[in-house]
């Protein structure tokens, strides 16, 4: 399983690989992270940058059961409804995958907090990325990591 190169210079399992592509996936993952809170329209207006116009986002029906997200608008309802729920949601970045051209695997760590409970929950995750002229085009989620690692190819553990 090849690891993207870290940016930091730490030594990676993926040597020779180039790190622009886990730098974006962080970059992507921080913006996520500081714009929690923000409102919809405002969150889909700073995700541009990283976000094709296309994108397309498949989250699991036990997150948020919203139908189809596409577009600037499916980013903006997503927050939406997720913001009603959710008081914070936070990703940690554990690592990054390489699953092919224009595709990477991001293991995740989910930790949030519900608005109406105040519950806190914190679970892992596996989101896979598609990359369009450097943007993402798709964004599939996974709560289970081993779904995940198969549907990018990449059985076998982590």
């Amino acid at each position: 399983m090849r690891r993207l190169a870290r940016d930091d210079g730490r030594p990676s399992a993926a040597a020779g690989l180039v790190s622009v592509e886990r730098s974006r996936v962080e970059d992507l993952y921080d913006t996520l992270n500081r714009t929690w809170g923000e409102a919809p329209e405002t969150y889909a207006e700073l995700l541009r940058e990283q976000a094709d116009p296309d994108i397309e986002l498949v989250v699991p029906a036990e997150y948020i059961d919203i139908g189809e997200l596409r577009g600037y608008q499916g980013i903006e309802r997503w927050v939406s409804n997720a913001s009603r729920v959710f008081e914070s949601w936070h990703y940690d970045l554990e690592d990054v995958l390489d699953a092919g051209e224009d595709r990477v695997l991001a293991l995740v760590r989910l930790r949030g907090r519900g608005t109406a409970s105040g519950a806190e929950m914190e679970f892992p995750a596996a989101h896979l990325l598609e990359f369009r002229a450097g943007r993402v085009l798709r964004l599939v989620v996974y709560r289970d990591r081993a779904e995940g690692l198969a549907a990018a190819g990449l059985e076998g553990g982590e």
